[in-house]
This record gives structure tokens, C-alpha cells and sequence, in this order.
């Protein structure tokens, strides 16, 4: 018996109805079963395993003569198996968004911008590989504290600014200021920034705050603004939040009876609370894969569908994570490697889009 109480002969029965039911949609018989399978016993010993199936939960009947299918708890032990052994599979993603990526300008590939006008292109890619809604979010690291500010000269009019930050994460950025700026300059600048800003977290960083600041050395207060305001740049990135959804693919509607049923997941999109009720669950988990499935997602409103989510955290100041939704009876096995595979090529468009080091 394993541990959730079933004979490995039981765990196969199980996966083949809950399989035959993602495909097909119709009950499965002991006679299917036993077709299927081919194990070396009668269709009676079939029944009697999915009768017991039955009995604790994991299957269903329509009605007494019909065949079985699976509960959401059925679906869980399924989709279990899946996520232990989900395998990194190549799907028609990368070759989407390549396509689309080379009619960009070469020129503006970097930073939010960038990543939010793509990302519709990136989900519905991955909506139309699994047949489901995706959902993206991407948030900054508010929790950071800066550790050191270095002004460094290039010439008169030309600095490169060095943001260190608690995690040992460097930001650095080189520009051109409206003033020459000797080393006595630039080491007051340094001084005030560092006695100012360091050991502060990014969200305690206000504008009021920067304003008091420059106010405070009227002798350099034009020369402090312009590098205080690369500074600004650089926090806000870092703690910009980004929320992006895919359509709606034509293939759900295939599993609702009504349009009605879709409601809440529209429900679900437009609204905030919902989905930072969904966030801060997933963060809860240790886990790079999270499913919910069926009434595990009452809280939401989502009752009738499934929720996969894979998150990721990129050198400790972004964290962020992809969402599949889609109905209880979605090919699940589908929908895992391709969210797998796509979060590792996301992982690889965030680095080059925001130059994570």
C-alpha cells in the first residue's frame, strides 16, 4: 500500500480512468480498464478496485449503472505523479516567440517596458500550447536595503554610478551630467548619499525623503538631483510589480456548458484581491510546482477549474511566477511541461531584458 492508501494495481486503475477521462469525457468502464491495461486479472477484481476507489473518494458515479470518473482527489493523485517526474519538454513557444522577437527593434530590448509589451505575445504562446488561461507576475525585491553608493569619475561630464545592495546585488549605470564634476565633488555627493540612503529598504526611499536631501546641499543641489534621480530609476525597476493575463483560448469554452461558468475566471482577472489572495498561497509553498485543483479553489471563486503555478525567484531581487488555469479535466501532463519549459525560457528573457547580473 502506498500512502495514500492504495495497491500500486490501484494507483494504475486510477491513472488510466482519470487519463482516459482528460481525453475523452466520458465515464470509464471496468471493461475499458481492463482493455486498456491488460492486467493479468479479471474484469470482477477491476471492478472490485474501482468500487473501492470509489469508496474513499478518489473516483465518482454518475448514476449506479454508469461507469466512474475521477473526483478532484482522484485528479490530485494523477497530477501528483505528473509534477514528480514532469520532464523539461521544447514546445512550439520558443519558436513563437522568436518569430515575433525578430520584427522588434533591436534597440529598445531592455527593461519593463520591454517585458510588459512582449509578455502578451509570451502568454498567449503558452495559452495556445495548453489550451488555458496564463497568468504572469513579476515583482521586485521591497524587502532590499542599500549598502553602498559609489560614484566613480569617466570625465568631466560623464559619472558611473554603483548601487550595492544587501543581497550583494550591483546596479550600475553610466550617464552624462549637465556640470563638470571634480573628485572633491563627487566625493561630498558620494558622502551624503551614503549617510542619506544606506540601510534604508527601497520602499522606505520616498520622493519627500530625496527631496529633504538635495534641499540639505544647496551648494551641489543641481549637480545631487540629476544623480539622485539615476538613483530613483534604479529603485523604481527594482520595485516595480508587473500582472499580465493571455485571452482566453477557444478551447475552454469546449468545457463549459455556459458561457455563465467562465464568468469567474473573468471575475478572477479584474479582480486584485483575488489575485494577491492567490500569491501570497503560492508563496506559502516550498515548491516550484503548486496544484490546486477543483474545490481546493473555492476561495476564489474557481471551483470548476484547476490551478498549476510555477515560480522562480532570479538573483534574490525579483521574484515572480507563472499560472495556468483552465478546467478540472485540462491535459495536465501538457500543461506542466509546458509551464516548466517556460519558465525557464522566461528566466532567460528576464536576464537579457533587465540585465540581471
Amino acid at each position: 500500500m502506498g500512502k495514500i492508501g492504495l495497491t500500486d494495481r490501484q494507483l494504475r486503475i486510477l491513472s488510466s480512468i482519470v487519463a482516459s477521462y482528460i481525453k475523452n469525457g466520458e465515464p470509464i468502464s471496468s471493461g475499458t480498464v481492463y482493455a486498456v491495461l491488460k492486467l493479468n486479472v479479471c474484469t470482477s477484481t477491476i471492478r472490485s478496485d474501482m468500487s473501492y476507489l470509489v469508496a474513499k473518494g478518489f473516483l465518482k458515479k454518475i448514476h449506479s449503472s454508469s461507469g466512474s470518473i475521477p473526483s478532484d482527489s482522484g485528479y490530485k493523485v494523477y497530477v501528483d505523479s505528473i509534477v514528480n517526474k514532469a520532464n523539461f519538454c521544447r514546445t512550439k513557444i520558443k519558436h513563437d516567440f522568436t518569430e515575433e522577437k525578430e520584427k522588434e527593434d533591436q534597440s529598445n530590448t531592455k527593461g519593463f517596458g520591454f517585458i510588459e509589451k512582449n509578455l502578451g505575445i509570451l502568454l498567449n504562446s503558452l495559452s495556445r500550447a495548453t489550451g488555458c488561461v496564463t497568468f504572469f507576475h513579476l515583482k521586485g525585491a521591497d524587502d532590499l536595503v542599500i549598502k553602498k553608493i559609489k560614484i566613480v569619475g569617466i570625465t568631466g561630464t560623464c559619472v558611473s554610478l554603483f548601487v550595492v545592495f544587501s543581497n550583494n546585488f550591483v546596479k550600475n549605470k553610466t550617464f552624462s551630467v549637465s556640470f563638470c564634476l571634480d573628485e572633491n565633488e563627487l566625493s561630498s555627493i558620494e558622502n551624503t548619499l551614503n549617510d542619506a540612503l544606506c540601510g534604508l529598504k527601497l520602499e522606505e526611499i520616498t520622493v519627500s525623503l530625496i527631496q529633504r536631501v538635495v534641499s540639505k546641499n544647496g551648494s551641489l543641489m543641481i549637480q545631487l538631483t540629476e544623480i539622485v534621480s539615476e538613483i530613483q530609476k534604479i529603485i523604481k525597476g527594482m520595485l516595480r510589480e508587473s500582472y499580465c493575463f493571455s485571452d482566453i483560448p477557444d478551447e475552454m469554452f469546449k468545457f463549459f456548458s455556459s458561457v455563465g461558468e467562465l464568468f469567474s475566471i473573468l471575475n478572477f482577472i479584474k479582480s486584485r484581491k483575488l489575485v494577491e489572495d492567490l500569491l501570497k498561497k503560492n508563496s506559502l509553498s516550498n515548491e516550484r510546482i503548486t496544484v490546486s485543483i477543483g474545490r481546493e479553489n473555492s476561495y476564489l471563486g474557481l471551483s470548476d477549474f484547476s490551478i498549476i503555478s510555477s515560480k522562480y525567484v532570479k538573483s534574490s531581487n525579483l521574484s515572480g511566477g507563472i499560472t495556468v488555469i483552465g478546467p478540472v479535466r485540462m491535459n495536465y501532463s501538457l500543461a506542466i511541461s509546458n509551464l516548466i519549459y517556460f519558465s525557464s525560457f522566461l528566466d532567460r528573457f528576464l536576464s537579457r531584458s533587465l540585465d540581471i547580473n
